[in-house]
């Protein structure tokens, strides 16, 4: 969902989700498929020969677990850092397993989680939580788009209806039938 907000925002969607040492590729993939079949190009290179792959205006997400290394070799990147209740994102996961048949142990995903926050202190990354969206919260929406560009470039209530709308890979069946207006 935060994809489709920044995609909303004007931002270039590159369908790549970086990992530690590899980039996951979801372009030219249908939703659907990606959804049901994991499917996805994976390119072994480390994180700092992958940049290159995120245009000017571009963007990609990550569950990047934070190390000053990693921080370091960011440093030059706009990073947000979205979170989420840890109860509402077992929930969220074990659903998405469930609706996708995908085998996944939610033995690691609390330290997974954990990883993701020392980014919060971070004074070059963005911070929000999933209920920003969720609720759309356009002041939050509104300083995000501060962050990324300086100015305000587009109506974020309205940003964020479309967002919520379109569908994405791991958007659960219920959110997909939520209607926003």
């Amino acid at each position: 969902m935060s994809a489709n907000l920044l995609e909303e925002m004007g931002l270039i969607w590159t369908k790549l989700h970086f990992a530690d040492n590899s980039v996951r590729s979801f372009q030219d993939i249908n939703i659907s498929e990606a959804r049901m079949n994991n499917t996805h190009k994976t390119i072994n290179r480390s994180l700092p020969d992958s940049l290159n792959l995120i245009p000017d205006g571009g963007f990609a997400v990550s569950h990047m677990k934070h190390s000053v290394e990693i921080e370091k070799k960011l440093s030059n990147v706009k990073k947000i850092l979205l979170v989420r209740n840890f109860d509402e994102t077992y929930e969220s996961t074990k659903t998405f397993l469930k609706e996708t048949n995908r085998k996944f142990s939610l033995n690691n995903l609390q330290s997974m989680h954990d990883a993701v926050i020392p980014w919060k202190n971070c004074s070059d990354v963005f911070f929000m939580q999933f209920d920003d969206m969720i609720n759309k919260n356009v002041i939050v929406l509104d300083k995000l788009q501060y962050f990324l560009f300086n100015e305000l470039r587009v109506d974020s209530l309205q940003t964020i209806k479309s967002a919520l709308n379109k569908d994405s890979i791991t958007k659960s069946n219920k959110r997909r039938e939520d209607k926003h207006e």
